[in-house]
C-alpha cells in the first residue's frame, strides 16, 4: 500500500506556504515552490465619495469596497488554483488546512469540490509564523506522534 502525501497549507491574510509530512521523520518539511505573499491591498482615500443626487438638491455618498477585503479575496481564490494545479499533477492526496479564522472561511468559499474532497482536517488558527514544535503540538490530533 502507497503511502499518502500529505500536504499542510498554513495561510494567512497575506502569505501561505505548504509543507508535507514525512511519514518516517514524522516531521512537516516544506514544499518547494509552495510558498506565496499576497498582493497588498489597494489604496483609497478614507473620504466617501460624493455625487449629486439623483432625487433633489442633496448629495449622495458612494461607499467603496474593502480593499483588504478584496485583496484577501484574491489571494484566497490564487491560493486555490495553485492547490489545483498541484491536485491535477498529483502531488498530494490529502490536505490540511490550518489559516487564520477569517482567511479559513473565504478559502472554504471559493474551495472546488475536488479539493473539497482531500480535506482530511481543518484548523482556525495563524500558525504561519510557528516554529516546527508548535506546529506539531497544534496539528496532534492529525498526525499522532
Amino acid at each position: 500500500m502507497k503511502a499518502l502525501r500529505t500536504w499542510v497549507l498554513l495561510a494567512d491574510a497575506r502569505r501561505a506556504h505548504v509543507m508535507s509530512y514525512d511519514i518516517p521523520s514524522k516531521r512537516l518539511v516544506p514544499v518547494e515552490g509552495a510558498e506565496w505573499t499576497a498582493e497588498p491591498p489597494a489604496e483609497y482615500s478614507d473620504e466617501a465619495g460624493v455625487m449629486p443626487s439623483r432625487t433633489g438638491s442633496g448629495r449622495a455618498s458612494i461607499s467603496r469596497p474593502d480593499p483588504a477585503l478584496q485583496a484577501e479575496v484574491s489571494f484566497a481564490k490564487y491560493l486555490v488554483s495553485q492547490l489545483n494545479a498541484a491536485r491535477t499533477k498529483a502531488r498530494f492526496d490529502k490536505l490540511i488546512v490550518v489559516a487564520a479564522p477569517h482567511m479559513l472561511g473565504v478559502l472554504r468559499a471559493h474551495m472546488t469540490p475536488e479539493l473539497q474532497a482531500l480535506i482530511g482536517a481543518e484548523l482556525d488558527k495563524d500558525l504561519t509564523q510557528s516554529d516546527h514544535d508548535k506546529l506539531m503540538r497544534s496539528l496532534a490530533d492529525v498526525f499522532p506522534v
